[in-house]
């Protein structure tokens, strides 16, 4: 869908500055287009339109290489009775991220989105913003618009290219390696009991890697209504954590190609609460936080079952 986006809006931009350049040098061209535009301006929109065209055809193009190549398959790790490493990457039914976790926090606001999905989000915020600017300069092309409003576009332009800069630097980073769980219980585990995992991290680029550390944790969710005097019910969402472990690992330089594994070990306590889905879960979560110097850490976050002590 965003590169689907991207080269439509490409395609419109380059129409756009090739209609502008054209009638610069063939005023009779295109009649219907930029009918109040002096030479001037019709210089102005062929830099802007060919620079938001350019801007459009290299995410298309960027995003086409990465849906091509896609991401390498590791090889299948030998799993261990009760183990599972083939379970898609999905969100835990109380998506914290593992960051928060470690921070001792909670978070309502942003929550955990698999890596893979954050980058494309990411770069669906860039496609959005181009189209943005876009319909933006085929407005004042098309319309003379008041003086003051080029610095509200100005304004807004900035806001958009510093927005698109973030949305394409979260989805290079999330490109730099890749990590998984090659092993994780999918069994029941009870309390007092030992979680044993594995993950791995493989590097699409060399990269150093700070420190990789991992948490186990227990979040409770539950939500409160209150009425206002005009009758409008709010909704608010609560979680605490319950219980949390952390397993400190070491950092290193992750080589291009290369593959680290490492084994994770946690203790139930004894009095561990048992998982529970519905409208007040209690959800374990296994997670796991990359911490790349100068881009965003790579996070990843699985769902543990436990069981009421038999």
């Amino acid at each position: 869908m965003v590169l689907l986006g991207a080269g439509f809006l490409a395609l419109c931009a380059w129409f756009f500055a090739f209609a502008a350049a054209t009638k610069l040098s063939q005023p009779s061209a295109f009649p219907g287009f930029f009918p109040r535009s002096d030479a001037e301006d019709l210089r102005a929109i062929v830099a802007f339109t060919g620079v938001m065209a350019a801007f459009a055809t290299l995410v298309a193009l960027l995003f086409a290489v990465a849906l091509a190549r896609g991401d390498e398959e590791a090889p299948e790790a030998a799993p261990a009775p009760g183990d599972n490493p083939t379970d898609p990457d999905v969100a835990p039914s109380v998506p914290v991220p593992p960051s928060a976790l470690l921070a001792g926090k909670t978070s309502t606001s942003f929550t955990y989105v698999p890596p893979a999905q954050a980058g494309t989000c990411a770069l669906g915020c860039g496609g959005a913003t181009t189209a943005l600017l876009l319909a933006g300069l085929a407005s004042w092309a098309w319309w003379p618009l008041p003086t003051w409003t080029y610095v509200v576009g100005a304004a807004g332009g900035l806001v958009g290219a510093l927005q698109t800069g973030w949305a394409v630097r979260a989805w290079l980073a999330a490109r730099l390696l890749t990590a998984r769980f090659t092993r994780f219980p999918v069994r029941p585990i009870r309390p007092g009991q030992t979680v044993t995992a594995e993950c791995e991290l493989h590097g699409h680029a060399t990269t150093r890697i700070h420190r990789v550390t991992a948490v186990l944790a227990c979040v409770e969710q539950w939500k409160t209504s209150s009425e206002n005097a005009r009758g409008h019910t709010t909704t608010t969402t609560h979680q605490r954590i319950v219980h949390r472990q952390r397993l400190r690992l070491d950092g290193l330089t992750l080589r291009q190609g290369e593959r680290r594994r490492y084994p994770l070990r946690f203790e139930l306590p004894a009095d561990a609460p048992s998982s529970r889905p519905g409208h007040h879960p209690i959800c374990w979560i296994v997670g796991l936080v990359v911490d790349v110097p100068n881009w965003p850490d790579y996070e990843l976050a699985r769902e543990l079952e436990v069981s009421a002590a038999g």
